[in-house]
């Protein structure tokens, strides 16, 4: 497989979500929900404006760790993460990425996370309240 980067895997999930074309702006998780879960797990996050060039930049919000590290966590609607996830399942992930979903929060790793952050992100992932919607890494597939 390829390596694509973190910023074209979000690119794609904008452009996705940039296509839902309906009124549904609710989320199933705040973006202060998933900055706590995210503190909860001692993997602190801050938002961060989206990449320039990226159409839907009101659809969602950037996530970002506030020590440097190549993950982004994408807090968009939950038809924009439906309609984004086959996409990143088509492109698929390696040992080296992390690419997790719960609901309308994906979180995107291409590489160069250790292993202890990868548990992390995980940990913070299932630590998003139960809303009846699982916790689906890509790599585990």
């Amino acid at each position: 497989m390829g390596r694509v980067s973190v910023s074209a895997l979000v690119v794609l999930l904008f452009l996705s979500i940039a296509g839902c074309g309906g009124d549904d702006v609710s989320r199933t998780y705040s973006v202060d929900e998933v900055l706590r879960a995210f503190s909860v797990a001692r993997y602190p996050l801050v938002e961060k404006p989206p990449p320039a060039g990226t159409a839907a930049a009101a659809e969602g919000t950037y996530l970002v760790p506030k020590k440097s590290a190549p993950l982004v966590v994408v807090v968009g609607t939950d038809q924009g993460a439906d309609e984004a996830w086959p996409g990143y399942i088509s492109v698929g992930g390696d040992e080296d990425s992390l690419t997790a979903r719960r609901a309308n929060v994906v979180a995107i790793s291409d590489g160069g996370l250790t292993s202890r952050a990868k548990a992390r992100v995980r940990s913070a992932m299932n630590e998003l309240p139960d809303r009846g919607h699982t916790v689906d890494v890509l790599e585990d597939r």
